[in-house]
């Protein structure tokens, strides 16, 4: 007998305890009770199966415990979630951390989780030997809990709370030990829930029958339950001592082991050690909240503890996860907005054309300044009763989160005009007006110490301006600069984030595109407990110009791990002669990992890749794979095709014709080896026709040996210049494949996905003190 395991648990009673983690005892927080006890009157209990204990507090009560075999029916993610919680006497559907450690979840984000997977399903055999609780009403917490309350919303001072009582209070404990089997369900898997039952059934009478001669099924019927509940097979991984997992078609069977020897695979077996080592195998709760009844900052705690449960920040950016959670607006407010011109005033607002009888599309060229306050969205919107008025809109924090008070300087800096025409990009022909698809960001110029230094956007500014014939439409931020702060991470992000956040029209024309295609799209789980969590409903008009832009909202949120995001650099893309910004969260996470998965490309890489061609996330990973299969199977390794990958993106969007082409004559014709391609990769986006032959034959003519980059990263004029010299000219780098910069590409090389992209992008960066 593990007496150990006695003491453990009735020490264990009354302590915090954080919900956010799994239920084990060794994650009890600290060493004394949150609740008073009667510890002047105690006496001797009757622990079943480990005799008398002394010394024992006269408010815990010890009960015999039960053998039983719990099957729940086939449930979605927030119904079994809910069916955890009430086991333990937590209200609510908030996944608790024992619910994700069981099946495998990712603790911070279970919206996706739950968008994800559509059936889960539990059988279990559960051996309790005692069960002991706190027997005393009402509970009452200690001083120094009581003391530790703050009494204002501070965030630090709240994490601190959090991090040392936790979120909740252990009021019952069982002990002794469970053998679960489990299944879980993606949305990728057809089988229906009656199926899933029956199958989960029929394994859980293999195991927990009573019989030790484990006899697997004939060699029918086996085939008939799909092969992830094979459990018996070579196909099962251990994933520890205690759990091991089986998947297969969407399908994941997990075996779980708590009290006992976990080593032991037989059921029967384990049974027999449960007695001499068991474990706490459920936990009862009460919220800390619910026993501060009328005491000073009541609300705010109980604020903080429900945002931490709701969206599991890292404890370690828990402070300032709370301090960007504070109310939010837009700017400007709509009340500042005109409907239509005054009558005294006349508009001179700029415009942008499209075609010859299409409509203008006006710009306010309005600044618009947050002052000192992060800003953690952004969107374009359409103005006037027309709605043919383009406007940026920000959304801010109301108030300056703690962790930047009195480092924000008040001097400011406007970005300046961008005048390289590589980055002008026509919206619909060359003859019409332009955007320019650079990348905003501050200049590291601005500032000789570019120690503890950072820069966040404060403002911003739709403009128009004239470079040659060209109307061209443009971004200019307004930059503060944050002192004894430094940049921790980074990531650009396309579309907004969670929750889908569009206006106007745009709803009507997403949710089609939606139920017409609701088999292969997955419908986000709204994680905001808010009435209008996606902003107030818009009734639907017909705004013609909405084919020319996107107003969908680029937010970063308490959603997005870990939740404390500000903006410092935004972008405009053009795709398909459309300003628009799509939703694509969920996209770039599952591209992000398959091209780990598939290309060996980590996440900083791909990062490099979106950086270079954000269209790389809408691309269909059958497109992906062709050109990418076809240079595998050429002996390129697969390091280096990730290299060619990440120095050349387009390289993933091209027809797979045009790169067998092109190789073919590299090969063949050229007679070059294949380190010159993993050099200058750009070589399969010329075309072979136009480019490569003609100036291959002129070199080839006057015995002229060069690299590729030498040969092909020029204009004609420049490569005549090359030629009629006694020499060969220092080489220059490659092209610069940064966002929005523009390359001469042969006609139709580019494989083009019918799903659309965003084209509004904003910097994101998480800011921390020093």
């Amino acid at each position: 007998m593990d007496e150990e395991i006695v003491e453990k648990a009735l020490k264990s009673l009354g302590k915090g305890f954080d919900l956010a983690s799994d239920f084990r005892l060794k994650f009890c927080k600290g060493e004394e009770r949150l609740v008073v006890l009667n510890e002047t009157e105690r006496r001797e209990i009757m622990v079943p199966g480990f005799g008398p204990v002394r010394d024992v507090s006269i408010d815990i009560k010890c009960d015999k415990g039960d053998r039983i075999r719990y099957q729940s029916d086939i449930l979605t993610f927030t119904q079994m979630s809910e069916l955890f919680n009430q086991k333990s006497s937590i209200p609510g559907k908030i996944p608790s951390g024992c619910f994700n450690a069981v099946f495998g979840f990712d603790e911070g984000s279970w919206a996706s989780d739950a968008a994800k997977t559509k059936y889960l399903g539990l059988d279990g055999y559960f051996i309790t030997l005692f069960n002991i609780h706190i027997d005393r009403y009402p509970l009452i917490l200690s001083k120094q809990v009581l003391e530790a309350v703050p009494s204002s919303w501070d965030p630090p001072a709240l994490a601190r709370f959090i991090e040392k009582f936790g979120t909740h209070i252990i009021v019952g404990l069982s002990i002794g030990g469970k053998d679960l089997v489990l299944v879980k369900q993606d949305v990728s898997s057809n089988l229906g829930p009656s199926e899933l039952k029956n199958h989960l059934d029929n394994l859980g009478d293999q195991l927990f029958n009573g019989t030790c001669n484990f006899v697997s099924k004939t060699k029918d019927q086996r085939y008939k339950a799909p092969q992830a509940f094979d459990v018996f097979g070579s196909q099962i991984v251990a994933f520890n001592s205690s759990t091991s997992i089986c998947s297969k078609d969407g399908i994941t069977v997990i075996c779980l082991k708590r009290g006992g020897n976990t080593q032991v695979r037989n059921h029967c077996e384990w049974i027999l050690t449960v007695p001499n080592k068991p474990d706490a195998v459920d936990y009862s709760f009460i919220p800390i909240t619910s026993l501060l009844k009328a005491a000073p900052g009541r609300g705010f705690l109980s604020h903080a503890i429900n945002l931490y449960l709701r969206y599991k920040p890292p404890m370690s950016d828990l402070a300032y996860f709370l301090d960007f959670q504070g109310h939010k607006l837009w700017a400007p407010i709509h009340n500042d907005l005109p409907i239509s011109p005054t009558t005294n005033r006349t508009t001179t607002s700029p415009s942008l054309t499209f075609n010859f009888m299409g409509p203008k599309l006006y710009v306010n060229t309005a600044q618009v300044i947050v002052g000192k306050r992060p800003i953690t969205g952004m969107r374009l919107f359409l103005e006037g009763m027309k709605c043919n008025r383009l406007a940026i809109h920000l959304q801010h924090l109301l108030n300056t989160p703690m962790m930047l008070n009195n480092k924000i300087e008040d001097t400011t800096i406007w970005s300046e005009e961008n005048s390289d025409v590589n980055f002008f990009e026509a919206i619909n022909g060359k003859k019409f007006s332009h955007i320019c698809t650079a990348p905003v960001k501050y200049n590291p110029s601005w500032t000789y110490d570019h120690k503890n230094v950072a820069f966040m956007v404060t403002g911003a500014q739709l403009d128009v301006k004239k470079h040659d014939s060209k109307s061209v439409l443009q971004l200019r931020l307004m930059f503060s600069k944050v002192s004894n702060s430094i940049v921790v991470k980074s990531i650009w992000t396309q579309g907004s984030s969670g929750v889908s956040q569009k206006s106007g029209i745009f709803s009507a024309i997403i949710s089609t595109s939606i139920s017409s295609d609701k088999d292969q799209k997955n419908h986000d789980v709204v994680v905001d407990s808010s009435v209008f969590p996606t902003g107030p409903p818009v009734p639907v008009q017909t705004q013609k110009l909405l084919k020319f832009v996107d107003t969908s909202q680029l937010c970063k949120g308490p959603q997005d791990s870990p939740g404390h995001w500000l903006a410092t650099g935004a972008r405009l893309i053009l795709d398909k002669g459309k300003i628009i910004g799509l939703p694509l969260k969920a996209k770039l996470f599952l591209q992000q990992y398959f091209f780990s998965l598939k290309l060996k490309i980590e996440p900083e890489g791909f990062a490099r890749v979106v950086e270079r061609m954000p269209q790389v996330v809408s691309l269909h990973q059958n497109v992906i794979m062709n050109p990418v299969e076809f240079l595998l199977g050429k002996g390129i390794s697969a390091n280096d095709v990730a290299s060619m990958v990440i120095k050349c993106p387009q390289l993933v969007a091209l027809r797979v014709e045009l790169v067998k082409i092109n190789y073919y004559f590299f090969k063949s014709e050229m007679g070059r080896s294949i380190p010159e391609l993993l050099e200058f990769p750009e070589y399969f986006l010329y075309s072979l026709e136009s480019r490569i032959k003609l100036r291959y034959q002129r070199l080839k003519t006057k015995g002229i040996r060069c690299s590729l980059n030498w040969m092909l990263n020029c204009s004609d004029q420049r490569f005549e210049e090359r030629l009629q010299g006694n020499y060969i000219e220092t080489e220059s780098a490659g092209p610069s494949f940064c966002m929005g910069r523009k390359l001469e590409l042969p006609g139709n090389v580019i494989v083009s996905d019918d799903e659309e992209e965003s084209d509004d992008e904003v910097l994101y960066r998480r800011i921390v003190s020093l």
